[in-house]
């Protein structure tokens, strides 16, 4: 169709297709102008700010297609899934500018990238962080600050590796519901029926859909109906049930999204996931990826050692305990004054542990052979690399604990390459 083909809009504007695709309406658009464009995705009731503009015409001079979405009516963010798609080029890229119309201080952004080897950012720098600056005894709850300012000690836009691991085919877990379940699901008739199927409560998605079709009793919210649906329903299991409809739209909306996705995660290669924060200000180029075969590995988990010596009577002394890193450095963690200053950020800024360092190593990365470093670090904050107290030797001390923090799944559950997280990652 041409020029505002389904409702008006610019005689610029070239609409390629447009269609429903689960809870979206997608439609896929060419135009010469953002003027245009923007004002055709106006009057189409799609959402487009003022801002637009500026941040498209780049990609249009390129002659780049633009894909829009928006919720098909009487759905809800409760209704939002993971969109897959592909591009014809042969190079891993996220394009990450527009993203700062509608972006968040500090916002979180994750890539997985399942390749043939160890992926790396190519034209925004790698940060090797400090992991004297975690807050280890707090579960390392403050790993994504610490990795922010990291990120802004190397200029404001470079990525740090949570993992890269090998990736065998037997390491996807999306679920998915054979036929049998599927079979069952669609012959169910009531709720109690539906629960008696392994898709009850399976995930989030899932209960998305059962929701939409046994909504919960007027007055009652749905997370505390599914929580117990006995406790607000007393006939809930008799409740009735359209399993044909039910099956019908959980394909659609979620099963065969799964099964698309499982094609390229039934192969076996290497999975890295990389991790950054940014701030609308900071989003003025699009990270391009690569992969590097030279590179070793990253295990997921960071390890450190809490050693506490002994007093003379055998017991704990704690305010001696001595925490050490896997790069050796060393504080007193019960001591104030004798250990870094916790990185704490608000907002896009360090409110606390401004003068810890949060970067070890910042590097650049190639397609090959090992990285450049930019910039190295030694004594970083008040940690210390000093040889450790005899009295803490290895079998002498009151105790030895190992903490592992790991900074999140390395599991992809939606795109192999996108933004996974557009808020701070739980840990």
């Amino acid at each position: 169709g041409q020029g505002g083909e389904g409702g008006g809009g610019g005689s610029g504007v070239q609409v390629i297709s447009r269609e429903e695709v689960g809870p979206y309406e997608q439609v896929v658009l060419r135009a010469e102008s953002t003027a245009e464009l923007v004002t055709w995705l106006n009057d189409n009731d799609y959402q487009a700010p003022p801002e637009t503009e500026a941040l498209l015409q780049p990609y249009l001079d390129l002659g780049s297609a633009v894909l829009a979405l928006r919720l098909v009516a009487g759905r809800t963010d409760d209704d939002v899934v993971p969109i897959h798609l592909t591009f014809a080029s042969d190079t891993p890229a996220i394009p990450l500018r527009p993203t700062a119309v509608a972006a968040q201080p500090d916002l979180g952004i994750v890539v997985h990238l399942l390749g043939p080897s160890r992926a790396v950012p190519l034209n925004y720098p790698h940060v090797i962080i400090n992991d004297a600056a975690i807050n280890w005894l707090n579960a390392g709850s403050n790993y994504t600050d610490v990795v922010s300012q990291a990120a802004d000690e190397a200029g404001g836009r470079a990525f740090v590796t949570d993992a890269a691991v090998p990736w065998t085919p037997r390491d996807f877990r999306t679920y998915l519901p054979g036929d049998q379940t599927l079979a069952a699901a669609q012959a169910a008739g009531t709720l109690g029926e539906l629960a008696a199927t392994t898709l009850w409560r399976r995930d989030d998605e899932v209960s998305n859909v059962i929701r939409r079709h046994l909504p919960a009793p007027r007055g009652v919210s749905n997370a505390a109906f599914y929580d117990c649906p006995a406790c607000y329903d007393e006939q809930w299991r008799s409740r009735p049930f359209n399993g044909p409809d039910f099956v019908e739209e959980l394909v659609r909306d979620v099963v065969a999204s799964r099964r698309l996705l499982e094609q390229p995660l039934r192969k076996a290669g290497h999975l890295t996931r990389l991790f950054t924060t940014m701030s609308a200000e900071e989003m003025t180029e699009d990270p391009i990826f690569g992969f590097n075969p030279d590179l070793d590995d990253v295990s997921p988990d960071r390890t450190a050692e809490l050693r506490i010596p002994c007093e003379a009577g055998g017991f704990p002394d704690d305010s001696n305990a001595i925490l050490v890193t896997s790069d050796g450095q060393q504080s007193s963690p019960f001591l104030r004054g004798s250990r870094p200053e916790y990185i704490q950020r608000q907002s896009g800024l360090t409110v606390r542990g401004a003068d810890t360092r949060a970067a070890a190593t910042v590097e650049r990365m190639f397609l090959s052979g090992q990285p450049e470093v930019i910039e190295t670090y030694g004594t970083i904050g008040n940690g210390t690399r000093r040889p450790l107290d005899g009295r803490m030797g290895d079998g002498d001390g009151c105790g030895m604990c190992a903490m592992t923090e790991r900074p999140a799944p390395v599991v992809p559950m939606a795109l192999l390459l996108g933004l996974l997280g557009l808020t701070r990652r739980r840990r």
